[in-house]
Parts: C-alpha cells; sequence; structure tokens
C-alpha cells in the first residue's frame, strides 16, 4: 500500500469531522443534534424490515433483485426498489422497466391491436405480431394466462411473450415478460405463496 492511499481514510475522518462542525455553526455537537438528525433522516432499514413479507423475486439477463410492489389503482402495480429500479405491470403486461444497471436504459413496451411493440433507449421500436390471450389451469392453485407473439429483429426471427400465473386466493404470483424482443423474459415471483 503506497503512502498516499494509507492517508486516504484520515482524510475523508478529517472532512466528515469538518463537515459535522460545519453543519453545528462551529458550535459543540452533543449527542442530542446527532441523534436529532439521525431521526430526520429515512430509516431504509427499519422500511425494509416492514415490507419483507411482500418481496417478490425479480430476475432478468443474469440479475437478481429484490422489489416491492405498490398499486396506484385499478391492475396497475410497480415493483420497485430503494436503489431506483422500477417494473410497471398493468395487469396485461409489462410496460416500462427504468433503473436497471447497466447500458440497458429504458425499456417500453405497448400494445396496438394485435401487435405489440418493444422500445429500447437507441434502438429502433420492435413490433410483433400476437396471438389472442390463452388461459391455462394446471390445478386449484395454479392458473393463469398467456400471450405469444412472433416476428423477426434484423432478419432473425424472435418470440416473445407475457404470462402472468395466479394462486389459488387469486392473487398475482408470478409474471413472465419479454421486455426484448430475443432476449430470456423477466421474471417477477413473489416470495410468499
Amino acid at each position: 500500500m503506497s503512502l498516499r492511499n494509507h492517508k486516504a481514510p484520515l482524510r475523508a475522518a478529517a472532512l466528515a469531522i469538518g463537515a459535522v462542525l460545519m453543519l453545528a455553526g462551529c458550535a459543540a455537537v452533543n449527542v442530542r443534534q446527532l441523534e436529532t438528525v439521525r431521526r430526520t433522516l429515512p430509516q431504509t432499514d427499519e422500511r425494509l424490515a416492514a415490507a419483507a413479507p411482500y418481496a417478490w423475486d425479480l430476475r432478468f439477463a443474469g440479475m437478481a433483485f429484490t422489489v416491492y410492489p405498490a398499486t396506484p389503482g385499478g391492475d396497475r402495480v410497480i415493483f420497485a426498489n430503494p436503489e431506483g429500479l422500477r417494473v410497471y405491470w398493468d395487469g396485461r403486461a409489462v410496460y416500462r422497466v427504468e433503473g436497471l444497471p447497466g447500458a440497458l436504459g429504458l425499456l417500453q413496451s405497448g400494445i396496438e391491436g394485435e401487435e405489440r411493440w418493444f422500445a429500447r433507449d437507441g434502438s429502433p421500436t420492435v413490433r410483433l405480431r400476437c396471438a389472442p390471450r390463452r388461459d391455462w389451469r394446471l390445478s386449484a392453485t395454479q392458473q393463469g394466462w398467456r400471450v405469444e407473439c412472433r416476428g423477426e429483429v434484423g432478419g432473425r426471427k424472435v418470440s416473445a411473450t407475457q404470462v402472468a400465473e395466479f394462486g389459488a386466493d387469486g392473487g398475482l404470483r408470478r409474471i413472465e415478460a419479454t421486455v426484448i424482443p430475443g432476449v430470456s423474459p423477466m421474471v417477477l415471483e413473489r416470495r410468499w405463496k
């Protein structure tokens, strides 16, 4: 370790102490003041612990995340995490994904008649022809629906799917959704069954 790297933690500590003194108006900082500041900051760990029973697993392109659902109204659900990942579901399809790490950018899709379109930042919009929705039922506790779409991207045949699975209680249990044609679908699955 070089001497320059060895001093970095000391510099960081000195800057932090200096910032606290500036915030305190150069007066002595007491424990009560620090506790007041701490209470005004969001307690992410406490909020996540309270939301843990409602957590869903999201898997896509070799990545895995924990997300939490929020329902702004109707069949719409927004799955989100504290790092800014947002997946929007309208009861028929995942229609928007934002905040994925890397260079994926904003992913959007929509339905127009018998076609589904897919848009990705910096890429041309892709349109695929879709078959009508098919309901399926494996058992009283495993049922849902599926939409399959097919087309071409750059002369290569691709397919896309939107699958929703519901539990015995009728609640949404699993979503499988193509967000980039030609790439394996994104999977959202609730942890509690």
